[in-house]
């Protein structure tokens, strides 16, 4: 009977902790629970979903930056070049 009711708990902790390593490959289980149990699952998928949408977004201000930093290089190496020229 422990066992019954531990192994549930096990199942969520292991993939809070996987979600934790920002593991959102992961499946969360117990999502079809009506209990206490269930509504930890639903809420650790709600997680799991603003991790994968921050990670998104996160990928593409850094592209945005990555390319704005390559855009003002090259800028600046225009600039340099024009200055050289009247110089």
């Amino acid at each position: 009977m422990l066992k019954w009711a531990i192994k549930p708990i096990e199942e969520l902790s292991d993939t809070l902790n996987r979600l934790s390593n920002q593991d959102f490959k992961t499946q969360i289980p117990l999502l079809e629970r009506q209990d206490e149990l269930g509504d930890i699952a639903r809420a650790a998928n709600i997680f799991k979903n603003n991790g994968v949408a921050l990670n998104s977004l996160q990928d593409s201000l850094h592209k945005k930056v990555h390319d704005q930093t390559k855009a003002l290089t090259i800028k600046k190496q225009q600039a340099e070049r024009d200055n050289r020229i009247k110089s």
